[in-house]
């Protein structure tokens, strides 16, 4: 779990992350989306106390089950 937080305005109370979301935001979210399908949990909260926290949760593996998913998984191309 990585958890970002500072103590700023925060978020405008009825912001909706589903909605208004920047490049950097929704490349991560994209990212994690295809990095770790179903495993992942990817959180942007306003703060009670004033501020913005970001919470992303990924699952831990230890090397050989990664290179074990590694094999597993068909090499992609990319024609140019």
């Amino acid at each position: 779990m990585l958890t970002v937080a500072d103590n700023g305005r925060g978020l405008p109370e009825n912001w909706q992350s589903e909605l208004k979301v920047g490049v950097g935001l929704s490349s991560t979210q994209e990212r994690l989306t295809r990095m770790y399908p179903g495993e992942h949990d990817f959180q942007i909260r306003r703060l009670a106390e004033g501020g913005t926290e970001v919470r992303v949760a990924i699952p831990f593996r230890v090397k050989d089950e990664i290179e074990e998913r590694a094999l597993d998984e068909q090499p992609s191309t990319v024609n140019r």
